[in-house]
């Protein structure tokens, strides 16, 4: 079983490296990702995380894309340190 949702199925290239990882964790139940923002001046890569009900609502931005990721667990707290070491 998949654990990206069905409703969008593309990762930017910025976020690629954090969702493959993301698909291994055990404690990740679903990863629903976001419309992609395109078409926005230069800026360096990054991203930025805060917490959500569920679990973490993730923001990536590549150079000239960016797009929210939702990660939904039972386990925040593990989920948070994998982002901080990820990050």
């Amino acid at each position: 079983m998949s654990k990206i949702s069905k409703s969008h199925s593309t990762v930017i290239e910025a976020g690629e490296p954090l969702v493959k990882r993301l698909k291994l964790l055990p404690y990740v139940e679903k990863i629903a990702l976001g419309r992609i923002s395109s078409g926005l001046l230069n800026a360096p890569k990054r991203i930025k995380y805060i917490r959500v009900r569920a679990g973490y609502k993730i923001f990536i931005r590549g150079t000239k894309t960016a797009q929210v990721i939702y990660v939904y667990t039972k386990s925040p707290e593990l989920l948070e340190a994998f982002l901080v070491e990820f990050s």
